[in-house]
């Protein structure tokens, strides 16, 4: 499990670096000097993924199970978000016609899985059924 861990980690490390060097070039190559959402993405895949999976991986000796359903949750959750943030900011960059509520809508369930699958990891980690 802990190698599986550290697999992630260096996926979501990778996957944050991608999202600043997008978010930079792409808003320059648009010409938008504004604030959006694409800034969010590095900081939730280095944070919620990177540093989340690295922790993890140095805790996993401690879970009595894998806790698989609580992980998969946490990917779930992390890549629904990052989709929002996306969403949001070709929005703000393009003021494309997308209705405003549903990408919030989807930002705020990917916080929600995320939220339950911290909250259901540290129940595993501290034993309780």
């Amino acid at each position: 499990m802990e190698r599986k861990m550290y697999k992630s980690a260096f996926v979501y490390l990778i996957l944050s670096l991608c999202a600043g060097v997008f978010f930079r070039e792409y808003t320059k190559l648009s010409g938008f000097t504004g604030l959006t959402s694409l800034s969010f993405m590095h900081l939730h895949y280095f944070v919620l993924g990177f540093m989340m999976f690295l922790l993890l991986g140095i805790l996993s000796p401690r879970f009595s199970k894998e806790p698989a359903k609580q992980i998969i949750l946490l990917h779930i959750g992390l890549n629904i978000t990052e989709a929002g943030f996306l969403l949001r900011g070709l929005d703000d960059i393009h003021s494309l016609p997308l209705p405003s509520a549903a990408i919030s809508g989807i930002a705020g369930t990917g916080h929600i899985i995320i939220a339950v699958s911290l909250v259901w990891i540290m129940v595993k980690l501290t034993g309780r059924k």
